[in-house]
């Protein structure tokens, strides 16, 4: 499997700044979703979801703090 566009898309720097923030150590964040899709198929990844174990109000304080905005729509839905 070729996940060379997923990589590249990861090392885009506002990408990465955001790893970064979030420092998944100890903790599991995935892709999923079309990026997942769209690699499998080998097209070009366009937008990244993310699925993790870390609390959804530590995620939002380091997004914020690494100059992200949050939409929190369905954040009441956990």
């Amino acid at each position: 499997m070729d996940f060379s566009r997923l990589q590249k898309k990861l090392d885009e720097p506002p990408i990465a700044k955001l790893l970064q923030q979030i420092d998944p150590s100890g903790n599991q964040l995935m892709i999923v979703g079309g990026a997942v899709r769209d690699c499998l198929l080998g097209r070009d990844i366009g937008d990244l979801d993310f699925a993790t174990t870390i609390l959804p109000r530590f995620v939002i304080d380091h997004v914020v703090k690494a100059g992200f905005g949050v939409d929190l729509k369905g954040i009441d839905h956990g």
